[in-house]
């Protein structure tokens, strides 16, 4: 796979063997040197389709394979970049079901697909080891304070550590389920999920922003038919500058019940691998925890339930090795910093522990009251 402008190898871009009806029958992600090999799984005609975030989609003629035939083929990407700084949001957007190529939404679309699918195509693939941190937690009625939490490590995670329930079964059946004991169980969409075609004819998509993401362009979802299957709605967050896909954002549109509607909600963040290959990061769900009060039952003739606190159960990835590669990588971490004042002796406070809450990271505080959490 070469560059069209630069005729220079396109490493991390994905590669797919489509047969003559377009069904995916084989894919792989260029290598340093824009190579890839596709094992065909019988004769047949076929095309490539080489995906690249921020650029235009390029397809190769169709060609014919024999058996233990080795076929090579030369593919240019197309020059043109996708620009998606330039789009505006106009508020009375309307939500489209299955956009038309030429729309600007079909566009963002185009582009968050690509590293779904990447995403999805690395998980099945399972050319990747993970470490993996999950972790549950109770939060106060705000999801603010973190009352407990318990964390568990795990290594040689195989494939992308979270995985939805088919998306056939979510999207007839719901992503809230009842166990029978009035125990309810969440469930989140994964990119086989939200690239099925049963998720894109029964939710309708358009653009929208958010001061607090200024530099990034949201892909609105939510759901077109009404009745009591529990749906989901959210937004897919992209880099305006570069097309890539930063994160998914859900909530719940039904509750088992109406003092707690909207607050179960959930977050998937993306990683783009330096091979190119796209990972979830990071996730969570947030999902109610109610307790039943007789006095307000009585008094207002309700059921009586209560919010009392907000279960959380997520996780995140934390250390990943190519099996091809034999190379294991740290995946990029943040630093938090800050001071401790003395409100009593107007002062920086020295020695003072801090800790982020609900975690194991913590700090001291040197003499100017400074303190450091470095990953």
């Amino acid at each position: 796979l070469l560059d069209s402008a630069t005729g220079s190898p396109v490493e991390g871009a994905l590669v797919l063997l489509l047969t003559e009806v377009g069904d995916e029958a084989g894919g792989y992600l260029t290598n340093q040197a824009g190579r890839f090999i596709i094992s065909a799984p019988q004769t047949g005609t076929y095309t490539l389709r080489a995906e690249r975030i921020g650029y235009e989609t390029t397809s190769s003629e169709a060609f014919r394979l024999a058996r233990s035939q080795q076929f090579g083929i030369n593919i240019e990407t197309a020059q043109a970049a996708i620009e998606l700084e330039g789009i505006r949001v106009e508020a009375d957007q309307q939500c489209v079901v299955r956009p038309v190529e030429g729309l600007q939404l079909a566009e963002v679309w185009e582009e968050a697909r690509k590293a779904l699918t990447v995403q999805d195509w690395t998980e099945r693939e399972g050319s990747y080891r993970f470490q993996v941190t999950r972790y549950e937690r109770e939060l106060d009625v705000h999801a603010r304070t973190v009352i407990s939490e318990t964390r568990q490590v795990m290594t040689g995670v195989r494939g992308v550590p979270i995985r939805s329930r088919p998306a056939e079964e979510l999207l007839k059946e719901g992503f809230i389920r009842d166990d029978g004991n009035s125990i309810y169980e969440y469930y989140g969409p994964d990119a086989s999920v939200l690239l099925s075609d049963l998720f894109l004819d029964t939710h309708c998509l358009r653009l929208t922003a958010d001061p607090n993401r200024e530099k990034e362009l949201g892909l609105a979802f939510e759901p077109i038919r009404r009745g009591g299957i529990p749906d989901i709605a959210g937004t897919l967050w992209l880099d305006a500058e570069t097309a890539r896909l930063q994160a998914l954002e859900y909530r719940y549109t039904w509750a088992p019940w109406e003092e707690v509607r909207g607050v179960a909600r959930g977050q998937v963040g993306f990683e783009n691998l330096p091979s190119g290959a796209w990972v979830i990061r990071n996730w969570w769900i947030q999902m109610p925890i109610v307790a039943m009060d007789m006095s307000i039952a009585r008094a207002q003739r309700t059921a009586g339930i209560r919010l009392i606190g907000i279960k959380e159960v997520g996780g995140g990835i934390t250390r990943f090795t190519s099996l091809e590669e034999g190379k294991t990588s740290e995946m990029p971490t943040g630093a938090l910093e800050g001071q401790v004042w003395d409100s009593t002796q107007q002062a920086p406070l020295n020695g003072a522990t801090v800790y982020l809450s609900g975690t194991q990271y913590a700090a001291e505080t040197d003499a100017g009251g400074s303190f450091l959490i470095s990953d």
